[in-house]
């Protein structure tokens, strides 16, 4: 009887449990999601930081990385042209104050979600681009 009882409860946990989120950060409202959870958790950061906000700042960590190695020409393709200007695909890499905090970092994403709402169904990257674009800390 016992088993019985126990059974039916785990049954009954799993069932009202929420979904997980999702593995990894894929659209824009992804990665807004998971900032969302990062900002509320650097506002008042009791006990480990969430999976998502982890994501989020992995997501951010990775992003930057990337833009600084566009930045130092690490990448084949992104020479100078010979008028002087950006590479092949003339974009310039974001350039972010040093003093700008994670979790400065996604309250912006959050924002530029917020009043950009095409840009949730769509890649991540696109959300990141739009949100650092207008940066330069250079």
């Amino acid at each position: 009887m016992r088993r019985l009882f126990a059974l039916a409860l785990m049954i009954l946990t799993m069932a009202s449990a929420t979904p997980a989120p999702a593995a990894r950060i894929e659209t824009g409202r992804d990665l807004s999601n998971a900032c969302a959870e990062a900002q509320n958790w650097y506002l008042s950061p009791e006990g480990a930081m969430p999976r998502a906000a982890r994501w989020c700042k992995q997501y951010l960590e990775g992003y930057l990385m990337v833009q600084k190695r566009i930045a130092e020409d690490d990448f084949p393709g992104n020479a100078p042209t010979e008028s002087g200007g950006a590479g092949a695909t003339g974009s310039r890499a974001a350039c972010l104050p040093a003093s700008m905090s994670y979790a400065q970092m996604a309250a912006l994403i959050v924002r530029t979600g917020e009043w950009n709402p095409a840009l949730m169904d769509k890649p991540a990257i696109d959300l990141a681009s739009k949100a650092f674009a207008g940066h330069d800390g250079c």
